[in-house]
């Protein structure tokens, strides 16, 4: 009676510890399965603050350049009664293009991250579809199993499950990278005199913009 009872209590123990095992690869396949679904949700949180800025840009450009030509139309104007404000006005109208220059270069760049980020969030979500898939086939495959044929070994599982774990594991490992859109500004490095020399020969280039200028309206 004692041997029917120990080998009972041997049977239940592997049977408790074979299911321990199961258990645990699910749970920390589970894990990696919901770690990766808070990547995806991430990084769609911060595709949105990207097209949100891009979109930004877009409506703050036009108004830019319509500056460009509303202060190149007043320089025109004033050139025969003042000619510091006209060239003045071109000076804001260099402003104004350089400034739709710059904010054209950084949609650019938000352009070109946005689509990165469409393709990676879209094949991470295909991916963790496919795992997911994969888990359930697994799950049924474990309930539809022999355990009497598991039971009946003394050996340890062998190192195929924990190598397929490890693969998948190295296939659930993904970045979602954003680029950081970093604007660098140069410090100023010129001294008085130098700052002089190029003030004095901006006005010369402006002064012989708004003599172009000037004979272009003339012509026509």
């Amino acid at each position: 009676m004692s041997i029917l009872k120990r080998l009972s209590t041997t049977l239940i123990s592997r049977f408790d510890q074979v299911v321990t095992g199961i258990e645990n690869h699910d749970a920390v396949i589970q894990a990696s399965l919901d770690e990766m679904s808070n990547k995806i949700a991430k990084a769609k949180i911060a595709l949105n603050r990207a097209c949100r800025e891009r979109d930004r840009l877009k409506t703050e450009i036009e108004p830019q350049l319509n500056n460009v030509q509303r202060w190149r139309e007043r320089a025109v104007s004033c050139a025969q009664s003042d000619e510091a404000k006209a060239l003045e006005c071109l000076r804001r109208s260099h402003c104004c293009e350089n400034q739709a220059a710059a904010m054209q270069k950084t949609l650019d760049e938000y352009e070109r991250s946005i689509e990165t980020m469409i393709v990676k969030i879209k094949s991470s979500e295909q991916h963790l579809a496919e795992m997911k898939q994969k888990l359930t086939l697994m799950r049924a495959r474990q309930a539809t199993s022999n355990v009497n044929s598991t039971l009946s070994t003394t050996n340890p599982p062998n190192g195929d499950v924990e190598k397929m774990l490890d693969e998948t594991f190295t296939r659930w490992e993904m970045n979602i990278h954003h680029d950081d859109i970093i604007t660098l500004e140069c410090p100023d490095t010129m001294d008085a005199m130098e700052r002089e020399f190029i003030t004095q020969e901006q006005q010369n280039d402006l002064r012989n913009e708004l003599s172009a200028l000037l004979a272009k309206e003339e012509q026509q």
